[in-house]
């Protein structure tokens, strides 16, 4: 496509019409990122930094100390320490790294469209983006991985018009704020100074200044990714997934790592899928075979072409290179590696094989510019870039979880909470919203080291004995020998038409186990003493635990 002022009259309008659709998108999406009551989950592990501002707060909880041995990033970290020296509210933080890193990584995606093809070229590409779920969804976490469609989209283009300092930057600012992307991004750079520009055949200083730089920006981006590979002590022999599972369930299939830990290439070919709206079913599946075949065919045509040609190779080259090695030393994963890249490349491809698939058709089609804008319109409104939870936002704060929230606020810091540990109902997020500690946090739950995992087990198991409790017993030990000062319960999980609760393996069975030896009448926390019920609402109820305690 050519610039605007070249197509037809149809074609204009087509051009309208779907820059208005995209447009409504993007204004719908901004309108999630900035509302507080939408939360990713993954926000779940950010209450660390509150930490930073008040270090009373959590005490000696077991879950805070776990997720703080985790090092950050060095400039991710250093942004949110200083944000919150300065008097800034950590969740308006997460609200504004997701806003930035969203425009980031659309500024550099509409360049590199814009090296590759034309102004239309660069919209066509740029409404793509924003009508697909993933990037989004990958962004508003508000954790480092934040940074990694914005970081590589700025190398792409940084490849694309051969500027040594662009990738030098690139690769630089990857190990300050997304280690993981470092190993790619490093090979880009290194496949520019030597293989593009040649670096054999410079003259004698700019050789050298050349290498030098490589190397220099090598040996800070390697420290930093091996700085950021080294794990916390303290918490046992680590563990790979799928190692000792015998002895550590957790750490299995049916354990708590979730699907793509596993199934890395069918997990990604997934995210693809799960962009276009529910209501095309199985379709779904033949709009995904178009849009990869367009997008191959897409990629022969770069191959072709002059412009770009270098740096879309060196892309896919570098980035299977590193998907190679990452799956032979640690298949688990690999899936960040094929995610990343492909999903940079996807829109451009598809917009460049639609482009030229019409350009081939250009006397039987008449305006073959507005026959791709169609196309891309067409496809645009197959995917679904509405949907909150595909944009990453899982749980909406209800007024009955806002009410246990607002509870917790008011006690005083360091009181325990006992919650299911699950992100469907939204207490998960206690600790962030209200700056007090649970019992027992899934998204903490990783089988990574061998005495967390025990640690975690035996405060399962005793969340479990309490919660599904006949009688008093199992709550007092919750409180005496654990620490809880409240236990909050979900009402959807008891009564007549109760839904069992759940959890990962080892658990399931125990659960399933009480649910089967049990009546629904026989749980205590059906009917509670009301002299301990605090707060009650129609999902939740929040028990006193505190009593008199024996001498330990």
């Amino acid at each position: 496509m050519t610039a605007p002022a070249s197509l037809s009259a149809a074609g204009k309008a087509l051009l309208i019409a779907f820059a208005v659709y995209v447009v409504a998108v993007f204004v719908y999406q901004l309108t999630l990122i900035a509302d507080a009551d939408y939360l990713h989950e993954e926000m779940r592990l950010l209450f660390r930094y509150h930490l930073a501002s008040d270090p009373r707060l959590f005490g000696d909880d077991y879950i805070a100390s776990f997720v703080a041995a985790f090092d950050q990033p060095y400039l991710y970290d250093w942004i949110s320490r200083l944000w919150l020296a300065a008097g800034g509210e950590l969740t308006v933080l997460h609200r504004v790294i997701p806003l930035l890193c969203w425009l980031a990584f659309l500024a550099g995606l509409a360049v590199a469209a814009l090296r590759l093809g034309g102004r239309v070229t660069a919209i066509a590409v740029l409404g793509l983006a924003v009508v697909q779920p993933v990037y989004l969804h990958q962004i508003t976490s508000a954790l480092p991985h934040s940074f990694a469609f914005p970081l590589l989209a700025w190398a792409f283009v940084a490849l694309l018009f051969g500027s040594t300092p662009g990738l030098a930057l690139a690769t630089l600012l990857c190990g300050l704020l997304y280690p993981a992307l470092t190993p790619l991004v490093g090979l880009l750079f290194a496949w520019h100074v030597i293989i593009a520009r040649q670096a054999w055949r410079l003259g004698a200083g700019r050789r050298a200044a050349d290498l030098l730089l490589l190397a220099a920006i090598g040996g800070v981006s390697l420290w930093l990714l091996f700085d950021a590979l080294a794990g916390p002590s303290g918490f046992g022999a680590p563990l790979a997934p799928l190692e000792r599972v015998e002895a550590y369930p957790e750490n299995g299939p049916q354990g708590r790592h979730f699907y793509g830990v596993f199934n890395p290439f069918a997990y990604v070919a997934a995210k693809a899928f799960d962009q276009f709206h529910d209501v095309f079913g199985n379709m779904k599946l033949l709009l995904l075979l178009v849009y990869a075949l367009v997008s191959l065919y897409g990629l022969v045509v770069l191959c072709t072409e002059a412009r770009g040609r270098q740096a879309v190779e060196a892309l896919i080259l570098c980035s299977l290179a590193v998907s190679i090695l990452v799956f032979l030393a640690k298949p688990h994963l690999v899936y960040r590696f094929i995610l990343y890249p492909g999903f940079i490349l996807l829109p451009l491809l598809f917009v460049r094989g639609i482009e030229s698939f019409c350009g081939r058709f250009a006397q039987l089609l008449r305006a073959p510019q507005s026959a791709a804008l169609a196309v891309v319109l067409l496809f645009a409104l197959s995917l679904d870039g509405i949907e909150a939870r595909k944009l990453g936002y899982w749980w909406h704060l209800e007024p009955e979880s806002a009410a246990v929230i607002d509870f917790a606020v008011e006690q005083p810091p360091g009181t325990l909470f006992a919650v299911w540990p699950q992100s469907e109902g939204g207490l998960e997020y206690l600790p962030y919203l209200a700056r007090r500690p649970v019992f027992v946090l899934q998204k903490a739950h990783y089988p990574t080291y061998e005495k967390h995992v025990l640690e975690m087990r035996a405060r399962m198991d005793a969340l479990i004995e309490a919660y599904l409790a006949s009688d008093a017993a199992p709550l007092r030990a919750l409180h005496c020998r654990w620490g809880a000062d409240y236990l909050v319960a979900d009402r959807t999980h008891f009564g007549e038409a109760g839904t069992r609760p759940a959890y990962f393996a080892p658990f399931d069975a125990r659960l399933e186990a009480l649910w089967r030896e049990r009546a629904p009448g026989d749980f205590l926390l059906n009917a509670p003493d009301p002299a301990f019920v605090v707060l009650e609402t129609p999902r939740y109820r929040i028990l006193r635990l505190a009593g008199p305690c024996e001498a330990r």
